[in-house]
């Protein structure tokens, strides 16, 4: 049975959260119609709030690992390792590439439609590791608010074409 500190999960998830709001900013400052930056930049913001959650949540646990997350199939943590190595938003310097000068709105909502899926399959994975219940419904609401975040973006992509 594998374990991982209840402080290293939440610490991703912050970081998932920090490179979403990093990814939105850029995009958002691209030359896009004013109704397109308002969208992105509206995401940025949500993507901020969801780091303040899971930076409040990180702070119940220790660095030192006192809390650790039992996994006995390994398959939460084994897809919690992965996520860390930065599938889900990436570095700043993968957000970088993806926001290159040539870049489309169809491609930034492409990639962002790929982010926040990704994220919704690792705080499904991390729900899966809680126990306490308040906890588990603060990662449903946030699971829910990255659903909208896909339906904003699938209308989106609907209405540019």
């Amino acid at each position: 049975m594998s374990v991982f500190n209840a402080y290293e999960v939440f610490e991703i998830a912050e970081q998932i959260e920090r490179n979403g709001f990093m990814f939105y900013s850029h995009a958002a400052q691209f030359s896009f119609s004013p109704k397109a930056k308002e969208l992105l930049s509206r995401l940025a913001r949500m993507e901020s709030e969801h780091e303040k959650l899971f930076k409040t949540l990180k702070e119940k646990f220790s660095l030192k690992g006192d809390d650790e997350f039992p996994d006995s199939e390994n398959q939460a943590i084994s897809y919690i390792r992965a996520i860390a190595g930065g599938k889900v938003f990436g570095s700043m310097e993968n957000v970088s590439k993806k926001l290159r000068a040539d870049v489309s709105y169809n491609e930034i909502i492409d990639t962002a439609l790929d982010f926040e899926k990704n994220s919704i399959v690792y705080f499904t994975a991390l729900k899966t590791l809680l126990s306490d219940k308040s906890q588990k419904n603060k990662i449903d609401a946030l699971i829910e608010q990255e659903l909208s975040h896909i339906s904003m973006l699938l209308e989106e992509k609907k209405n540019s074409k």
